[in-house]
């Protein structure tokens, strides 16, 4: 796994941060199906995480931080700051805790710009529409929290 370099990030004051919250992927949440149900669940529960969904033929939804002062579950937003931002230190989550697009930034400069990094053994892009690509087979599961 790569490595978060402290001092760029810090230098950058949470450009990208600011902007909107990085999305999960199913595999932030475990390796099998009833695993990571279970586990969304879980964080759904917390108030911490919502439900956001790419606009496709019939909207793809997927998981992410939500932003602060956001109170709905369901929010398709184009912005705002994560809800784990904090603008002395940083990301309040551990670097393995953060949603996988997150953990595939990289603090760009001088513009303070990031890039998304893929991996070349990544399935789907590390962004919104990769995201709901994703989670494309849980979508009847996360509507189900809409009830």
């Amino acid at each position: 796994m790569k490595k978060i370099n402290k001092k760029l990030c810090m230098d950058c004051g949470g450009h990208c941060c600011k902007k909107m919250p990085g999305a999960t992927f199913p595999s932030d949440f475990g390796k099998s199906k009833k695993e990571i149900m279970e586990n969304v669940r879980k964080i759904l529960a917390t108030g911490k995480f919502g439900i956001d969904w790419w606009e496709a033929e019939k909207p793809r939804y997927y998981v992410r931080p939500k932003t602060q002062g956001e109170s709905k579950l369901f929010n398709s937003s184009w912005g705002g700051v994560c809800i784990f931002f904090n603008q002395d230190k940083g990301c309040n989550l551990n670097f393995r805790d953060r949603p996988r697009e997150c953990r595939y930034l990289i603090a760009g400069k001088p513009e303070k710009s990031c890039l998304t990094y893929a991996p070349p053994s990544a399935r789907f892009s590390n962004n919104k529409e990769g995201a709901s690509l994703a989670w494309q087979s849980f979508n009847d599961f996360l509507v189900s929290f809409e009830k």
